[in-house]
Order: structure tokens, then sequence, then C-alpha cells
């Protein structure tokens, strides 16, 4: 009987993370920004994100001159936090390194009143609004 409770708690975590990746928008047909432009566009600002490949939202604040972003989150629904993490841009991407972790990577695009970030393989990881 247990074996079935897995398999059905396997099958719903699939049938969950599809699900979030079939309601991701369309990554933009333009050139993703410069890292000038993604600069630009997050120094000293507020979002809010939505992340479309895993169970996460929650806000960032990004701070060029201290190599930060920082914010609050919210996992699976139920856990909250706060963090900081290393950013830095590097060969065109928005990269962001949380402590004793590899840096992860994206693509920045412009997008509605905010931007999109997609992992290099072209998978939308997230799309951020400004805090008004």
């Amino acid at each position: 009987m247990s074996n079935v409770r897995c398999l059905i708690a396997a099958f719903t975590a699939i049938s969950s993370l599809t699900v979030a990746c079939a309601n991701a928008p369309k990554v933009p047909e333009r050139a993703p920004l410069t890292e000038t432009q993604t600069r630009e566009l997050l120094d000293g600002k507020t979002y809010e994100f939505v992340a479309y490949d895993e169970p996460l939202t929650g806000t960032t604040t990004w701070n060029y001159d201290k190599g930060s972003v920082s914010g609050s989150y919210v996992w699976k629904n139920r856990e909250r936090g706060e963090y900081t993490a290393k950013w830095f841009l590097k060969d065109g991407k928005n990269c962001t390194q949380s402590p004793n972790k590899q840096a992860v990577c994206q693509l920045v695009y412009p997008y509605e009143t905010g931007f999109m970030e997609v992992t290099p393989s072209g998978v939308v990881h997230a799309v951020s609004t400004p805090v008004e």
C-alpha cells in the first residue's frame, strides 16, 4: 500500500510541475537585454516575482553597488522566509548566487511592465513586476 501512496505522490508532484511550466508565458521573440540594459532595469528597484519552473513567489530588491539581491519568498505556498544573495552580470546574463551554492544565470527580457528571466535552455524561470 505504501508503494501506491509513493506513486500517487510522485505523479502529483510531476503533474504540478507540468502544470506550472504549462502556464508559463512565452519567451519574447526578440534579443535578451544586454548587461547594461539589465543593470538599468533592475538596479535600485524592487520587484514581485512568480516563478514558473518551481513553486516560488516573492520579492527582490537589486543593488548593483553592493552586488546583492535580497527580499522575501514563499515556497510551495507554505514556507516563508527572507534571503540575500550575491548579484552580478556575466556573459550577457543576470546571475545570482546564494551562500555556499553555485551561481544561477538567466537571460533577461523586458516583459510587460517588468522583466522575464529565462534559463539558458530556454525555460521561463520567472516573471517580475515592479512594486509601486
